[in-house]
């Protein structure tokens, strides 16, 4: 399978396509966002991997579901920036959602729970012990089992 990239003749194109546009402006090429979604899963169910959206990179809804609607079984699930975004996500449909950066904010803990109540699979990234007692403490309060991803550093340090 081989991977086209944006020649010349495309670059005159979308820059013909936006003059007269104020800039910035956003702008998604379905085609060719449907061809790199379809390319990537060819190359996940060749090494029977799947792959987390991680949805920093994808700021909208409608292609994250679009993703998933159309994607097949190579995609599985979101990598959510923040709490807030993730409560989000699952308010409009997205499920299997783990939370990338470590926070004990209260408001985040208590949408965690919430959430987890409702029945969403949810994660929330942590590095520290801290953070998991947080977590416990919060879990046995709510009389809920939260679910945490461990992120350990590896490196040698003398």
């Amino acid at each position: 399978m081989k991977k086209t990239f944006l020649h010349n003749s495309e670059y005159e194109k979308y820059k013909n396509l936006f003059k007269g546009y104020r800039f910035p402006l956003a702008f998604v090429d379905l085609d060719r966002f449907d061809e790199n979604m379809v390319y990537v899963a060819a190359l996940m169910e060749q090494t029977g991997k799947t792959i987390r959206i991680a949805s920093k990179s994808i700021r909208c809804l409608e292609l994250i579901k679009r993703i998933f609607e159309q994607g097949g079984n190579a995609y599985r699930g979101v990598l959510a920036f923040t709490m807030e975004e993730a409560g989000y996500l699952i308010d409009n449909g997205i499920d299997d959602i783990i939370v990338a950066y470590p926070s004990i904010q209260p408001s985040d803990i208590d949408l965690f729970v919430e959430k987890t109540k409702q029945g969403a699979n949810l994660s929330l990234v942590v590095d520290s012990l801290g953070q998991l007692e947080t977590l416990s403490r919060a879990g046995e309060k709510a009389g809920i089992l939260l679910t945490a991803c461990l992120d350990i550093d590896m490196s040698y340090r003398p």
